[in-house]
C-alpha cells in the first residue's frame, strides 16, 4: 500500500479546493486584466479620434481666420502709399472678396467712422457707425490703435443683422518724423461661415459636446463664444489653442457622456461566471481524481491482501501435495516391508506391480509442489522420471532396459495425468515381463502427443517379440491391458495394439 508521507499534495482534503480557488482567482485577474485593457483600448480610440476631431477643426478654423485677415494687409498697403485715397475701392474691394470667399464684406473706417462698405448691399445698417464711440467696441478699436496690429473681435451681434467677426487693422504713416493715423481697414466674417468651416454641426451630430472660448487682451475672463446644448465633460474632454488676431481661442471636445461602461459590466460578469465554471471544473476533475486514487489504494490494498492469501493457499496446496506423495512412500515403504518377511514370488510381484502404481501417482504430487503452477505439470518432467523409475533395477537376460521419452512438451492437469501415469506404468511394466524373451538389446518407447485439441495420444512401444495375435489380447490374464483399458475408458478414449517390429500400444484420452 502506498505510504500517506509519500503522497501527492493534490491528494490532501483541502487540495481540491484550494486549487479550483486559485483557479478561479487567476482565471479572474487574467479576464479583468484583459478586459481593462480592452477598455483602455477602446478609450485611447476614442481620445485619438477626439484629439483628430479636433485638431482638423483648429486647422480649419485658423485657414479661415488667416484668409479674412490677408486682405487688410493689402489695403493697408494701398491707403499709406496714397495717403488715405483709394481710387476703385469698390472694384479692388471685390476682386478681394473673390479671391477669399471666407470674407463677407470689406471695410473703409477713416477716424473710426465706417464710410465704405463693399458689398454695400446687407451692409447700409453699418455705415456711419463711430467705432471709437461705441462702448461696446472702443476697448478692442483702441487696442489695434495701441498695438498697431489686426484684432479679432466677435462674435457680435451687427447692425446689419446678424453675428460676425470684425477683423480690424490700424493704418499709419509716418509724416514729418511723426507717425499719423489715419484710420483702420476692417474684414467681415459672418459667424455662420465660421460655424460650417469648422463642422461643429457634424461635431455635434457625431456625439461631441463642444465649446469655443475666446481669450483676447481687451477680455478680463475667457468669454465662451459657442457652445453645445450638452455640457462638454473636462476630465473626458480634449482642448486645443488656437491662436487669432489678438489674443486666442480655445476650443474644447469631449464625448456626450462618460465612456460606456456597461461592456465593462457585461464583461466582467462573464469572466466572474467563466472563472465560477472553470474552478467548479477543476474541482471536479480533482475530487474525481481523489476519488480514483482512494479507490486505486484500496484495490492495491485489497489486491495485495489476495496476492497474500493466494501465496498462502499455494503454499498450503503445496504442502498437501508434498505430504499426500510423502504418505504414497510411506506406502511403498510397508509394501518393501512386507515383502521382505514373504518368500512368494507371487505376493512378490504383486506388491512390485502396486508400488508402480503408487509410485506413479506419487510422482505426480511431488511434480505439483516442485512447480508454481499448482493447476497443471509438465508432462516431459513427469514421464522421464516416472520410466526411469519403473525401469530402475529391471535386467533382460542381464541386459538393462534402454529406453526413450518423446513428448510435445504440454502441460495437463493433475487429475490427468494421475491416468496418464497409471497408464503409463502398466504398459511399461507389461511389456518388461512379456515382451523381451532372448532380445539382445531390449528397448522401450514412450511418446505423448496432444497436437488435436482435446484430445492426447499415449503410446509404448517394444522391439519384443509382439502380440500372439492382431489387435489387444482379451484374455483375463492381462490384468495390465485391462486396468489401461479401463482408465482409458474412464477418459473418454480408447487403446489399440498392433504388432511392428514389436508390440505397440497407443491410448487416447480425452483431456478437456
Amino acid at each position: 500500500m502506498p505510504d500517506a508521507a509519500h503522497d501527492s499534495l493534490l491528494d490532501r482534503p483541502w487540495a481540491a479546493w484550494a486549487v479550483s480557488a486559485l483557479v478561479f482567482c487567476l482565471m479572474a485577474v487574467m479576464g479583468l486584466a484583459y478586459l481593462d485593457a480592452a477598455q483602455n483600448e477602446r478609450e485611447a480610440e476614442a481620445r485619438l479620434a477626439l484629439v483628430q476631431s479636433v485638431a482638423g477643426r483648429v486647422q480649419a478654423l485658423q485657414n479661415l481666420l488667416f484668409k479674412a485677415q490677408a486682405p487688410l494687409a493689402t489695403l493697408a498697403d494701398v491707403l499709406v502709399v496714397n495717403r488715405g485715397e483709394f481710387k476703385d475701392f469698390d472694384a479692388y474691394a471685390r476682386h478681394l472678396l473673390e479671391s477669399n470667399p471666407g470674407v463677407a464684406g470689406l471695410f473703409l473706417c477713416p477716424d473710426g467712422v465706417v464710410r465704405v462698405a463693399v458689398p454695400l448691399a446687407g451692409n447700409e445698417a453699418a455705415l456711419g457707425h463711430e467705432l471709437l464711440k461705441d462702448p461696446q467696441r472702443k476697448a478692442e478699436v483702441e487696442e489695434a490703435i495701441a498695438t498697431n496690429s489686426t484684432v479679432l473681435a466677435g462674435p457680435v451681434a451687427m447692425r446689419q443683422g446678424g453675428m460676425g467677426l470684425f477683423a480690424r487693422k490700424p493704418v499709419f504713416w509716418e509724416e514729418g518724423g511723426r507717425r499719423v493715423f489715419w484710420g483702420l481697414v476692417v474684414s467681415l466674417i459672418r459667424w455662420e461661415t465660421v460655424l460650417d468651416s469648422a463642422e461643429f454641426r457634424a461635431i455635434l451630430d457625431g456625439g461631441y459636446a463642444l465649446r469655443l472660448e475666446r481669450k483676447l487682451a481687451t477680455d478680463p475672463e475667457p468669454v465662451v463664444i459657442a457652445r453645445s446644448e450638452t455640457e462638454v465633460l473636462p476630465e473626458f474632454g480634449v482642448t486645443r489653442p488656437l491662436t487669432v488676431p489678438g489674443g486666442q481661442w480655445l476650443l474644447t471636445l469631449s464625448p456626450l457622456g462618460a465612456p460606456d461602461m456597461r461592456f465593462i459590466r457585461v464583461g466582467e460578469l462573464f469572466v466572474l461566471a467563466a472563472s465560477g465554471v472553470g474552478g467548479w471544473l477543476v474541482l471536479l476533475v480533482l475530487q474525481g481524481r481523489s476519488h480514483i486514487v482512494a479507490q486505486s489504494r484500496e484495490l492495491e490494498r485489497a489486491n495485495a491482501e489476495l496476492e497474500a492469501r493466494l501465496l498462502e493457499r499455494g503454499l498450503l496446496i503445496k504442502e498437501v501435495h508434498h505430504r499426500v506423495k510423502n504418505n504414497l512412500q510411506i506406502i511403498i515403504s510397508l509394501l518393501d516391508l512386507q515383502n521382505s518377511g514373504v518368500d512368494n514370488p507371487e505376493f512378490t510381484a504383486l506388491a512390485a506391480a502396486c508400488k508402480d502404481r503408487i509410485l506413479a501417482i506419487a510422482l505426480a504430487h511431488e511434480q505439483v509442489y516442485r512447480r508454481d503452477n499448482l493447476a497443471s505439470i509438465g508432462v516431459s518432467d513427469y514421464l522421464h522420471g516416472l520410466v526411469g523409475n519403473v525401469l530402475q533395477g529391471y535386467r533382460v537376460a542381464e541386459r538393462p532396459v534402454t529406453w526413450a521419452v518423446d513428448t510435445d512438451g504440454s502441460e495437463i492437469p493433475l487429475a490427468k495425468a494421475v491416468y496418464v501415469g497409471l497408464i503409463v506404468t502398466e504398459l511399461v511394466t507389461n511389456a518388461v515381463k512379456h515382451a523381451f524373451d532372448g532380445a539382445e538389446e531390449p528397448r522401450i518407447e514412450v511418446r505423448f502427443d496432444s497436437a488435436v485439441r482435446g484430445i492426447a495420444l499415449v503410446s509404448v512401444r517394444d522391439n519384443g517379440r509382439g502380440f500372439p495375435g492382431d489387435g489387444c489380447p482379451e484374455s483375463a490374464s492381462s490384468l495390465g491391458l485391462t486396468l489401461v483399458r479401463s482408465l482409458a475408458g474412464q477418459l473418454g478414449g480408447e487403446m489399440r495394439c498392433a504388432s511392428l517390429d514389436g508390440a505397440l500400444v497407443e491410448v487416447s484420452l480425452r483431456l478437456s
